[in-house]
């Protein structure tokens, strides 16, 4: 993985359990990740963990601020993950978005160059499945629906 290159944004793609890949949320660097990024205290791999972790639904909902459990605040809800996609709401109540999963993707963005890797989320880690320079990753190159093999939507 790629190491020491200045990070701006990693974009979280959920595609594991959908039709189409859906751009759900942005992870921007805090300066402390960027810190430890520059002094080789952590890697890319590690950036990614920490996408990862931000993008779980485990106390409350990490894209939904309103959800509160056993605290009076959002346990899981990071000010520097966005969400993009509009929340679904039924019959009134407000649902966040699922977790992030094995079988969803995350872009990294660097700046200063014009590279674009794109990476899976495995059992355990990350793999990147492609770099481009020059050009912006699509979400067509996200596969989906990885996560339910041959299972078919009904017509």
């Amino acid at each position: 993985m790629t190491a020491n290159l200045k990070i701006k944004n990693i974009k979280i793609i959920h595609a594991a359990f959908e039709d189409e890949p859906v751009h759900i949320a942005n992870y921007k660097l805090t300066v402390a990740d960027q810190v430890f990024l520059m002094t080789g205290k952590n890697k890319t791999e590690d950036l990614l963990e920490s996408a990862y972790k931000g993008t779980q639904n485990i106390h409350d909902s990490w894209s939904n601020p309103s959800c509160k459990g056993d605290y009076d605040y959002n346990v899981d809800k990071l000010a520097n993950v966005d969400v993009l996609k509009p929340l679904t709401v039924i019959k009134g109540k407000t649902y966040g978005h699922r977790s992030t999963s094995v079988g969803d993707y995350m872009i990294v963005q660097y700046q200063d160059l014009d590279v674009e890797s794109l990476y899976i989320c495995e059992n355990v880690g990350f793999r990147l499945i492609q770099s481009n320079h020059g050009t912006p990753i699509k979400l067509s190159d996200c596969k989906c629906g990885l996560i339910r093999g041959t299972i078919k939507k009904k017509a």
